[in-house]
Formats: structure tokens, C-alpha cells, sequence
């Protein structure tokens, strides 16, 4: 009802933080959620006709390879509209730093290391996932408010994905990806 309501209002879009379609991680994120409960708020807004914008963190402390293939699968599975991926941010002072020792975490130089990854593999593993990924469309090389902007001004969401997947390609044929 909320979601129906929010289309009437003129909401053309919402920005998820589902973080991760892993539930061991997004329980050490204390997220309070599971990927099934991010499924069903997802397909809330879907069949609202909202546009979504799902944020995804890599490399959260236990991060793995499995748990980087569970999230790909769950973006494949969740289809947001469009995506971003986020390499964490280690932070001295957060909870996740006071717990530091079960976790090895290391920060030098701001770039942070613990026991399952380091920043390079949380980069080279988010590279991989955009390979991976064919149901939503990345909006990792371009501000999302411009793609929120289009909507307003009337461009199909066809069009706007389009858009975003033409400048991919450009970006990455450019850096020669």
C-alpha cells in the first residue's frame, strides 16, 4: 500500500541499500534483514512500477569469493533497474573496527586488509561481477541523478538503460577494458 501510494505521489524511483545477497554478511553488516525479505521489498516496488536503484558493498569484512557469487546471483534474481557497487570503506572508530581481531583487520596507507580480502580483490571481484551481471544495468560510471533526471523529463525506461549501457561500453572501450 505504502509503494502504491508513493507512485500516486509522483516517486519515480528509490535507492535500496541491499548491500549484499548474502545472509551471513548482511547479518555482520547488522542489516536486521535476509536476502528473501530484500526479494519481497523489491518486488514490492517493482510491481508499483517504482524504478529501483539497488547499492551493493564488496568486501565487507568475511567477504568471499562465494559470497560475491551469491550476491551476483541475487542481482540476477532481484533484476533492480539499475545497480552501484561500493568497495567498503574501512573506518577506524566503527563498530566493525572495534571488533577488529576476529576479523584481521589492517588499514595502511588507506588500504585496508582482513583475513578473507584486501581492497585490490574487492576491486578485481566487483570488475568481474559487471561481466557477470546481464539483468540490471550498472551505474557505477555515471552519477544516478542524471538517470533520475531523464525519468522526470519523460525518457522510457527503456531509453535511460540504453543510455547507461552505450556509456559503459564507451567507458570501458576507453579504458580499454
Amino acid at each position: 500500500q505504502t509503494a502504491a501510494l508513493m507512485k500516486q505521489s509522483g516517486c519515480l524511483a528509490v535507492l535500496l541499500g541491499l548491500e549484499s545477497g548474502n545472509d551471513g554478511l548482511l547479518a555482520r553488516m547488522n542489516k536486521q534483514v535476509n536476502v528473501e525479505r530484500l526479494l519481497q521489498t523489491h518486488r514490492i516496488y517493482q510491481q508499483a512500477g517504482i524504478a529501483t536503484i539497488g547499492f551493493f558493498i564488496v568486501g565487507f569484512p568475511g567477504e568471499t569469493e562465494q559470497s560475491v557469487e551469491d550476491t551476483v546471483r541475487f542481482i540476477e534474481e532481484c533484476q533492480p533497474d539499475f545497480y552501484r557497487l561500493h568497495s567498503w570503506e574501512c573506518e577506524v572508530g566503527t563498530p566493525i573496527w572495534e571488533q577488529e581481531s576476529p576479523h584481521g583487520l589492517s588499514l595502511k596507507n588507506g588500504v585496508w586488509s582482513h583475513r578473507t580480502m584486501n581492497l585490490h580483490q574487492a576491486k578485481d571481484q566487483m570488475k568481474r561481477m559487471q561481466r557477470q551481471i546481464t539483468h540490471s544495468v550498472s551505474i557505477d560510471k555515471a552519477d544516478f541523478s542524471f538517470a533520475l533526471q531523464l525519468l522526470h523529463q519523460g525518457y522510457s525506461m527503456d531509453e535511460v538503460k540504453g543510455l547507461y549501457r552505450r556509456l559503459n561500453t564507451a567507458c570501458d572501450e576507453r579504458a580499454g577494458v
